[in-house]
């Protein structure tokens, strides 16, 4: 619909070679001086991001509400020309950088319809001790195994695709991004991309997909554990060692996304995530009738 910048801004969601290897024919870029937003558009509404964990509009330099207020009338006079008749944001977690105030939608009459439940881990922050005493107990014996973690070639992610889908299914869920696609992200970001195993004699009885979306944050994309091996809960040591690797890195965030789905808590996934040591936030959804 319109054509995509290379620099329209640093965050991997918003990039050309991001949205090449994914269908961005329905996809709208709208931009200025000082704004970039991109909305996914289906049946007469407006979504950003539909090809990431959030959108919003980013702000490429410093700015303020009058410029934004111009901005949004822009930028909804132009969804209406595309027959939008509803526009709904994702706003990103408060420690992603150079996104717009939340309270600026409310100014120009959004608002929010669904609060979700998102957890992370603050590498400045975090130490083992805030691990919960059931996750020590456990992190104890998978040490004490033969477990091999590993840091995947570009090579292993047919692998670890086919395990991914597995564990999915295991669920009655499905794997939310093709072989293709995925293989096509490792080649083209592969210093944003990053595959993590635990195996068991060579076979992956936990796997984890990252994604550094910008420079310091690293988000928990892909996880899955065999439901063979859930008895023994080894995504506790992975995710240990995940956290261990970043920690080393030039990374201070872990995001490890929402533990909610439309709002309602998962309690299971939430309490692991806090019980490895996770703080957590809102992950608001904000919506405007045109």
């Amino acid at each position: 619909m319109m054509s995509f910048s290379k620099d329209n801004n640093s965050i991997l969601y918003y990039s050309l070679d991001y949205l090449n290897v994914h269908d961005s024919k329905s996809v709208i870029n709208i931009s200025d001086q000082q704004f970039t937003s991109y909305f996914s558009i289906t049946d007469k509404e407006a979504y950003s991001f539909g090809f990431a964990p959030f959108g919003s509009i980013q702000t490429k330099i410093k700015t303020d509400l009058q410029q934004f207020i111009a901005f949004e009338k822009s930028l909804c006079e132009k969804l209406d020309q595309q027959a939008v008749k509803k526009v709904r944001i994702r706003q990103p977690p408060f420690f992603y950088p150079s996104f717009i105030d939340p309270d600026w939608l409310v100014k120009v009459g959004y608002h929010v319809v669904t609060k979700d439940h998102l957890q992370y881990i603050d590498l400045h922050a975090h130490s083992k001790r805030m691990m919960h005493t059931m996750e020590k107990r456990k992190l104890h014996k998978l040490n004490q195994s033969h477990f091999t973690f590993k840091m995947e070639s570009v090579d292993a992610i047919p692998e670890i695709h086919r395990f991914l889908s597995t564990c999915r299914q295991s669920a009655h869920l499905e794997i939310n991004i093709s072989l293709e696609k995925l293989l096509n992200l490792f080649l083209a970001f592969p210093n944003r991309y990053t595959a993590f195993t635990l195996r068991d004699n060579e076979h992956i009885c936990s796997a984890v997909i990252m994604v550094e979306p910008v420079k310091e944050i690293a988000y928990y994309y892909l996880p899955g554990t065999h439901p063979d091996y859930k008895w023994i809960s080894p995504m506790v040591l992975l995710l240990e060692k995940i956290i261990n690797h970043y920690g080393k890195q030039n990374v201070g965030i872990i995001d490890l996304g929402l533990s909610s789905i439309d709002g309602i808590k998962q309690d299971g996934l939430f309490t692991f995530k806090q019980r490895m040591g996770a703080q957590s936030c809102e992950s608001l959804v904000y919506e405007k009738m045109l």
